[in-house]
């Protein structure tokens, strides 16, 4: 039987995703805490986790380029975000609220203009509207500020050389100290009505 070792892309049969598909996207975190993401609609995904120390953080990440996939199967990679807005709507429960000090930032990491390496820090509660724990979020790209207190402390993300994008959650008494907790912190978050134009 013939065979064919495929490293790249050349004319195959292709379709298209939307950027933010929630199939595409992957969780990060320390151990021993636990944490998944599920896709549970086609513009909807899910993430439970089990916090056990007050340091522990998950990241639900989306990246650029699909270094996970098969190069006939991996999507494009497309690092220019300008001119793109993209919308959902957020709950969550037994996690740190958007309203909070430390509440989910959007951590985009890229290079800035000059094609220096850079890291924007995105507080979510700033592009919400709703409550802490069930929000519509707008983020237009071309028009992004990080900080937390805006316009006071913005530093606008250059969108069009983004690497990855980081959302960050975390339980309610996170104090960055290590404490064992007594019983495990449980939380969700649910992201849905995933929408992007542009």
């Amino acid at each position: 039987m013939g065979f064919w070792l495929a490293d790249k892309r050349t004319g195959q049969q292709s379709s298209y995703i939307q950027r933010f598909d929630p199939r595409f996207w992957t969780i990060n975190f320390p151990r021993p805490m636990m944490a998944s993401v599920v896709t549970t609609a086609p513009d909807a995904l899910r993430v439970d986790a089990i916090f056990y120390n007050s340091d522990e953080l998950a990241g639900l990440i989306w990246e650029s380029e699909d270094g996970l996939d098969h190069p006939l199967l991996a999507y494009e990679i497309l690092r220019d975000y300008a001119r793109l807005s993209w919308r959902f709507r957020w709950r969550s429960s037994g996690i740190m609220p958007l309203d909070a000090i430390n509440g989910p930032t959007l951590t985009i990491e890229g290079r800035d203009a000059a094609g220096e390496p850079k890291s924007w820090y995105i507080r979510l509660w700033n592009y919400a509207s709703g409550t802490p724990t069930d929000a519509l979020v707008s983020i237009e790209f071309s028009a992004l500020d990080g900080g937390f207190l805006l316009p006071g402390e913005a530093d606008p993300v250059f969108p069009q050389d983004i690497d990855r994008l980081f959302v960050s959650i975390i339980p309610p008494d996170y104090d960055g100290l290590g404490t064992r907790f007594a019983t495990p912190r449980v939380g969700w978050v649910e992201m849905s009505d995933i929408r992007t134009d542009g």
